[in-house]
């Protein structure tokens, strides 16, 4: 068994890749040999569909993405949601959005959203479980308290039906409409299925984004063969971005990634402008170059002239103040954040 000591350290170290509640984190140290298990095969494929689909950002949560925190399993994973967001003048329930983004519907002669052959298993009080009509696997997504899956998925699915579309999600089997959309969509479907290590990978450290991360939003898309990512700073905060790389892709907690190639802007003549947008991009690969995937990590620091300063959506969102204080400029947070997790991951695996 390990030493207390070294517990708590891996503890400590596995919520900024998690962000999960410390006892939980420590109970999963002394019961597994894996510091982040990695998920099955079959598992893998429906988390990075489910990643995929939550990670268009943007909506100014309590966290980037609206996760709060993972507990990953094996051959589950637990994704607890964030509440609301007031970007849009209103609240927006990220249960609700986590619904509408990943529960598969037809619009009749033009396409399928949501994931496709994604099944609801049961619907118990804040826990909506869903697995892969095809591969199995489960991913459980965890509303806040007084959520009530019962009753948010039949008024979700009277909406859609008087909106002239198809709900899918309570189907045995695969409909035709899934059929057809799978058909005429055969290379991004299989390629997507390709790249589940990656996407599995990043959904089991989302909390990377919130721990580590500087950026105040950030969102993510697929497009040429890539996964991007954008995350946007301040400039009075800067970013980060080789704190952030060198976790994503340390060889004991991390992803098997290796950096392929970046352009960096940190060291150009105009770095230091505050009327430029500095840009730095990085592309990153499996070690083993044999399996296909790219990820493209887009860091951004927007000047005075790209700034828009939206600190009270996020307090209203609910966000740590701690937080605020890191990647917001004028909150308190002198450093932007760069201290916050300046220690190195001590090697204390036993």
């Amino acid at each position: 068994m390990p030493a207390k000591g070294c517990v708590t350290q891996n503890a400590r170290t596995r919520r900024l890749f998690t962000g999960e509640p410390a006892q939980h984190a420590r109970e999963q140290l002394l019961s597994s040999k894996e510091l982040i298990p990695a998920a099955t095969h079959a598992q893998a494929s429906l988390e990075s569909q489910v990643m995929l689909h939550l990670g268009v950002g943007r909506e100014y949560w309590a966290h980037p993405l609206g996760i709060a925190y993972v507990l990953p399993f094996r051959r589950r994973i637990v994704v607890m949601l964030d509440g609301a967001s007031s970007a849009f003048g209103y609240p927006l329930e990220m249960n609700l959005h986590a619904a509408q983004l990943l529960l598969p519907y037809a619009e009749p002669g033009f396409q399928v959203n949501g994931v496709l052959g994604l099944r609801v298993t049961a619907a118990n009080g804040r826990d909506l479980s869903l697995t892969d009509i095809e591969n199995g696997g489960e991913v459980v997504i965890r509303g806040v308290k007084g959520t009530r899956w019962h009753e948010i998925l039949p008024k979700l699915r009277d909406e859609y039906r008087r909106s002239k579309v198809i709900p899918l999600w309570n189907l045995d089997g695969w409909s035709q409409h899934e059929l057809d959309h799978k058909s005429s969509h055969r290379t991004l479907v299989n390629y997507g299925a390709r790249i589940s290590w990656l996407g599995s990978g990043l959904l089991r450290r989302a909390a990377l984004w919130h721990t580590v991360s500087t950026a105040y939003t950030t969102s993510s898309w697929t497009g040429d063969g890539d996964w991007i990512f954008e995350l946007d700073s301040y400039y009075e905060i800067g970013n980060d971005h080789n704190r952030f790389l060198d976790l994503l892709a340390d060889p004991q907690w991390g992803i098997n990634l290796k950096i392929q190639r970046h352009y960096c802007e940190c060291v150009s003549p105009w770095s230091n402008s505050m009327y430029h947008m500095k840009a730095c991009y990085y592309y990153l690969v499996n070690r083993d170059e044999s399996i296909p995937g790219r990820l493209q990590l887009r860091f951004r620091t927007l000047g005075p002239a790209y700034e828009v300063h939206d600190k009270d959506l996020f307090i209203k969102a609910g966000a740590e103040p701690s937080w605020i204080d890191r990647v917001h400029p004028n909150s308190g947070g002198g450093d932007g954040g760069r201290n916050a997790y300046a220690h190195p991951i001590r090697q204390e695996v036993k």
